[in-house]
């Protein structure tokens, strides 16, 4: 388990996700955007917030590593210090940028500090909702200030229903396969895989799957789901923290992820491996 991070740091970190939160609410409605990639955009308000991050790193601490979802997606490496070693901070400015770009809710800052590869801290604000998770390394999750309540192992039989949070790349991998449907349940694509594992934490959604996933996207929801009770790992049940040195995650390689209560986790896991859709992307 990593360290928890000093008082100075976790205060530089809360500052910058609340002004964040801000920042989207401010341009929200009228962002430029541009397209990034096939179905895929990118906005200003994206730009300026990664930018302000990286302006206050800098100033307060120039030593620490740095993923961004803007800069490794266009610049293909992961920020100007070895990440995998020491404090490495990893962001994805607006995690649900096509909600935000076309005036839907459903998006957030996702920000996440690893310790030797490991999640130390995190923290994900959905600024429409004013709702702010947070957790540290063995130090518990908490939703606006007040502790998660510890998920139970499993969902209750009353709670078969309860969504599970998922991707369009999850439907082109499961939609063929009638099984692996069914052991999925009931899918919702929100379109914010930071926020879904937050759901999956705060005991709103059963799991979340996304064989498509990224650092950026899981750094801080992975820890509060932790830290609530659930478990967090890839697609074929195995762990995906701390990372080495050299793992294509740090530079935008697809993690393939899945999060659900502990004793769910294994079962859903092993459905994926039966169908032949564990790998990732």
């Amino acid at each position: 388990m990593a360290p928890a991070p000093p008082a100075d740091v976790l205060a530089f970190a809360l500052s910058f996700v609340r002004e964040a939160g801000k920042m989207q609410l401010a341009a929200f409605g009228s962002a430029q955007r541009e397209l990034k990639g096939p179905l895929d955009v990118v906005t200003e308000a994206d730009h300026a917030i990664e930018a302000e991050f990286v302006r206050r790193l800098r100033a307060a601490h120039p030593g620490h590593g740095f993923v961004g979802e803007e800069t490794t997606a266009a610049d293909g490496h992961a920020g100007s210090a070895e990440p995998s070693e020491g404090w490495a901070w990893v962001l994805d400015p607006i995690d649900g940028t096509v909600n935000y770009a076309y005036g839907l809710g459903g998006f957030c800052v996702s920000l996440g500090l690893l310790r030797d590869g490991a999640p130390a801290a995190a923290w994900v604000l959905d600024p429409l909702r004013d709702e702010l998770f947070a957790a540290t390394a063995g130090g518990g999750a908490t939703r606006n200030g007040q502790p998660l309540r510890r998920l139970p192992a499993r969902v209750d039989a009353a709670d078969e229903a309860m969504p599970v949070g998922g991707s369009s790349g999850l439907m082109h991998r499961a939609g063929g396969d009638p099984a692996l449907m069914e052991a999925v349940g009931k899918l919702r694509i929100m379109g914010s895989q930071a926020l879904h594992l937050c759901h999956v934490a705060a005991g709103r959604m059963r799991a979340a799957m996304n064989p498509d996933a990224k650092l950026w996207d899981d750094a801080a929801g992975a820890l509060i789901v932790a830290e609530a009770g659930g478990r967090y790992g890839r697609l074929d049940g195995s762990g995906v923290f701390p990372l080495a040195a050299g793992d294509p995650a740090w530079t935008g390689g697809a993690i393939g992820s899945l999060a659900a209560r502990s004793a769910e986790f294994e079962s859903l896991a092993g459905s994926f491996v039966a169908a032949g859709a564990a790998e990732h992307a």
